[in-house]
């Protein structure tokens, strides 16, 4: 019924017309998000967070703590650096950068409803190793209220 080199032609137009499509997208894909913008897909943020986790260590002089260690029971203080979550315990070992997990996410909730980060704490978990720096995936992290005991829990 067609004659094959009208069926051919249909089909160059059909691919040199999706070519130019997707071209076009692309250059507006480029524009969009131009080379070394990382912001928009969230590159800028772990940046940050690098940034942040080597700003909480760096004035730390004491020895790294091996990875896998468990910490259990340890006392010290959160703070925020940047976006980090830092424990900083009251024995000479490091400063940990906590990992995010549902326990970092109660003891920031924590310390935003009390409104200061000088609480004592006292933590448990297991501590990582990353480019020379320490970090600690909580497993426990308890509030002391003082000498006496703790008030509140997160598990």
């Amino acid at each position: 019924m067609f004659d094959s080199t009208y069926r051919g032609s249909g089909r160059r137009r059909l691919t040199a017309g999706l070519a130019v499509v997707m071209l076009s997208w692309l250059a507006q894909a480029s524009a969009e998000y131009p080379a070394g913008r990382g912001d928009r897909m969230g590159t800028d943020r772990l940046d940050a967070r690098q940034r942040d986790s080597q700003r909480a260590l760096e004035r730390s002089e004491a020895p790294l703590t091996r990875e896998g260690s468990q910490v259990d029971d340890i006392r010290g203080n959160f703070r925020h650096v940047g976006e980090r979550l830092v424990f900083q315990p009251q024995d000479e070992i490091r400063p940990l950068v906590i990992l995010e997990n549902l326990n970092a996410e109660r003891v920031t909730k924590t310390l935003q409803e009390a409104g200061k980060s000088s609480l004592p704490w006292s933590v448990s978990g297991t501590v990582t190793e990353f480019r020379g720096d320490n970090y600690l995936l909580l497993s426990r992290a308890v509030l002391k209220s003082g000498p006496a005991g703790s008030a509140r829990a997160a598990r």
